[in-house]
């Protein structure tokens, strides 16, 4: 189940790390440290998670996905055909929805949690998401 992930994953690690960050990072993993901090608890069976994703607008959860990836701003507007200040607008509203600090925590949230439990939901529940996010 997707809500299970963070008590499965050991770690994260952004597509785009270098061999050298991975080596490290498997490293650390394996001597007991975390890299990359846990995101929020959350009631057990993923209500609030769910809560979240309902906040953001299609554009929005767009966004989250490239952010998660690890993109920049640049990156993301040109693959979204959006100008960047346009797009770091929406990432700090992303913040503010989401309740994180930083788009680090964000992309860790939405990588672990909020992406994997999109994911899963039926078409027409993403497809609901967007008519409530438009209200």
């Amino acid at each position: 189940m997707p809500g299970d992930l963070p008590r499965r994953a050991d770690g994260l690690i952004l597509l785009g790390a270098g061999l050298r960050y991975l080596a490290q990072s498997l490293k650390l993993a394996e001597d007991g440290y975390s890299i990359l901090p846990s995101p929020p608890a959350e009631s057990a069976n993923g209500a609030g998670y769910l809560e979240k994703l309902c906040r953001l607008s299609e554009i929005e959860r767009a966004i989250l996905r490239l952010l998660a990836a690890g993109d920049s701003n640049r990156i993301i507007a040109e693959t979204l055909e959006e100008s960047e200040a346009r797009v770091k607008s929406m990432v700090r509203a992303i913040l503010i929805k989401l309740d994180c600090r930083n788009r680090t925590e964000a992309a860790v949230l939405a990588a672990t949690v909020l992406l994997p439990l999109l994911d899963s939901l039926p078409e027409d529940a993403a497809a609901e998401m967007d008519s409530e996010s438009d209200d």
